[in-house]
């Protein structure tokens, strides 16, 4: 799950190296333009851009797409805010948010898991339906006919 944009994420690194754009060229050899529609979010890199920016900023690839909450790279430089400034304090937040939707679906699926083992258990393809409509809020009309098409041939 993200939860910040590439192009913020960029744009955060470089200001903790005190980078201008034109510095980021130099270091990686990339194209400016390319390096300017990153930093206005109208590109993400891919794999072989990535890299290269992540050793040039000394970050993580998966902090610089936007998907951790901070760079777990190179600890000596840990882009970490200060604690009690609302920085830290926001980093924590979404630290803690990442976390708890991380629980809450692993929750999910082992409950999921679970419940649909006793009911394979007991060939019961309703309790199946049941659960993974409960589970996600939804039931698939075409689902539910199906089930019910294979209930009527069990019986």
């Amino acid at each position: 799950m993200k939860i910040d944009t590439f192009a913020n994420r960029l744009k955060k690194a470089m200001d903790k190296r005190g980078f201008k754009p034109v510095d980021l060229v130099n270091k990686t050899k990339l194209d400016k333009s390319l390096i300017s529609n990153y930093l206005s979010g109208n590109y993400e890199a891919k794999s072989d851009k990535l890299s290269i920016l992540s050793k040039a900023l000394d970050v993580d690839e998966e902090w610089l797409l936007g998907y951790r909450p901070i760079t777990l790279y190179n600890y000596d430089s840990i882009i970490v805010p200060e604690e009690g400034t609302p920085e830290g304090e926001k980093m924590w937040e979404e630290a803690n948010d990442f976390d708890n939707q991380i629980k809450k679906e692993i929750a999910q699926d082992e409950r999921l898991i679970d419940l649909m083992r006793r009911a394979e258990k007991d060939h019961d393809l309703k309790m199946i339906f049941d659960t993974v409509g409960s589970l996600y809020d939804k039931k698939p009309k075409k689902l539910g006919k199906l089930i019910d098409l294979a209930m009527e041939e069990d019986e």
